[in-house]
C-alpha cells in the first residue's frame, strides 16, 4: 500500500509541481464548458434548419433575407456564390438554398427537405419555384473529411514532435547527440521530414479511401492544393510541438499540455461542424488559428472547387507565418541539455 501511495503521489506531483501545468490541467474542463455554452447557447447546431440565401447584393436579396429571418426556427446564411451554397447543400450542412434573382426566387432542397421548401415558397412570392435535387449519400462525410485530415495532422504533429523530444531528453539521447557535430537545425529537420512522410502517407491512404468508398470529389488540382495544406499544416503543428518540448520536460506533463491544446482547437476550428453559431468576435479570433486556416482552405478546394488565388493565398500565407514563427522561437529556445 505504501508503494501504491508513493506512485500516486509521484504522478500527482508530476502534474501539479508546475503552477502552469497544474492550472492548465484544472482549467481545461472549465474552458471546454465555456466553449460548449458559447456554441450551444441557441440550441445544438443542427436543431434549426439552415437556409442559404444567394445572389448578388440587391434589394431583392435583402427582401428575401428579411422574410426568411422572421422564422426563428430557421438559421440564415447569406452568400454571394451560388455554387458554394449548392456545395453546402450537397454536403448536408445546408438544408435549403434560396436563389434570389431579378427574375424570381428559386428554392433548391434535397428530398428530405421538400416540405420545408414547399412550405416556405408561398411566403417568398408567387414567382417562387421549388426544385428537389438528389444529394450524395455521403455528403456529410465529404464535409468532415478536411476536418479529419486537419485533426490527424494536428495530433501527429504535436505528439510526434512534442512527445518524442521530451522522451529524447529524459533518456539522455539529446545529451549524447550534443557530443557529435550534428547541428540543431539538421536534427530538427530530420524529425520533421520523418513525421511529414508518415502524415503524407496517412493522408494519401485516407484520400483514396474517401474517394473510392464515399465518392469524395477529388480532382488533380484539389489534390495538389490539399497536399500544400497538409505540408504546411505538418510544419506548423510539428513546430508547435517542438516549442512545447522546449519548455516542458516531463513526458506526463507534455501529454496533458498537448491534450489541453488539441481539445479546444478541434472543437472551435470548424473541423466537424460549422462554427457560424459562434459570436462574430469569437469567429474572428478563431479564424486566426492555424487549424481553422487549414481546414477552411482544404474544404474550399475540395468541396467548393475554389482555385482563385485571392481566396486561397491568405490561408496559405497564414500557415506559412505560423510555421516560421513556431520554428524561429523553438530553435532559439532549444538546448541539447535540458
Amino acid at each position: 500500500m505504501s508503494a501504491f501511495l508513493v506512485l500516486v503521489r509521484m504522478r500527482v506531483y508530476d502534474v501539479t509541481r508546475s503552477r502552469a501545468s497544474g492550472a492548465l490541467f484544472m482549467s481545461l474542463p472549465v474552458v471546454l464548458l465555456a466553449l460548449l455554452a458559447l456554441v450551444f447557447s441557441n440550441g445544438q447546431p443542427f436543431e434549426r434548419r439552415v437556409v442559404e440565401i444567394v445572389g448578388p447584393p440587391s434589394a431583392r436579396r435583402e427582401a428575401v433575407v428579411q422574410k426568411v429571418v422572421e422564422y426563428t426556427e430557421l438559421r440564415v446564411r447569406v452568400d454571394d456564390h451560388r455554387d458554394r451554397a449548392l456545395a453546402r447543400l450537397r454536403s448536408r450542412t445546408a438544408n435549403l438554398v434560396v436563389v434570389a434573382s431579378p427574375d424570381g426566387t428559386l428554392l433548391v432542397a434535397g428530398p428530405n427537405d421538400r416540405l420545408l421548401a414547399r412550405g416556405l415558397a408561398p411566403a417568398l412570392g408567387p414567382s417562387a419555384v421549388v426544385e428537389i435535387h438528389e444529394l450524395p449519400r455521403f455528403g456529410y462525410i465529404h464535409y468532415i473529411f478536411p476536418g479529419l485530415v486537419t485533426s490527424t495532422t494536428l495530433l501527429a504533429g504535436l505528439f510526434g514532435m512534442g512527445y518524442a523530444m521530451v522522451r529524447f531528453r529524459q533518456s539522455l539521447f539529446l545529451k549524447k547527440l550534443a557530443t557529435t557535430p550534428l547541428s540543431r537545425s539538421t536534427f530538427v529537420l530530420a524529425l520533421v521530414a520523418a513525421r511529414g512522410a508518415l502524415i503524407l502517407a496517412q493522408t494519401a491512404v485516407l484520400s483514396v479511401c474517401a474517394t473510392l468508398l464515399f465518392g469524395l470529389p477529388m480532382t488533380a488540382t484539389s489534390a495538389a492544393l490539399l497536399l500544400v495544406y497538409v505540408v504546411l499544416g505538418t510544419l506548423v503543428f510539428t513546430g508547435i510541438g517542438f516549442l512545447l518540448a522546449c519548455v516542458v520536460e516531463s513526458e506526463g506533463v507534455v501529454m496533458d499540455v498537448i491534450n489541453a491544446c488539441t481539445a479546444p482547437l478541434i472543437f472551435v476550428s470548424e473541423m466537424f461542424f460549422p462554427n457560424d453559431v459562434l459570436p462574430d468576435a469569437a469567429r474572428r479570433i478563431v479564424a486566426l488559428l492555424p487549424t481553422t486556416m487549414m481546414v477552411s482552405g482544404a474544404r474550399a478546394v475540395l468541396l467548393y472547387g475554389e482555385t482563385r488565388p485571392a481566396e486561397i493565398l491568405p490561408g496559405i500565407l497564414g500557415l506559412a507565418l505560423w510555421a516560421g514563427a513556431a520554428y524561429l522561437v523553438s530553435l532559439r529556445a532549444f538546448r541539447w541539455h535540458g
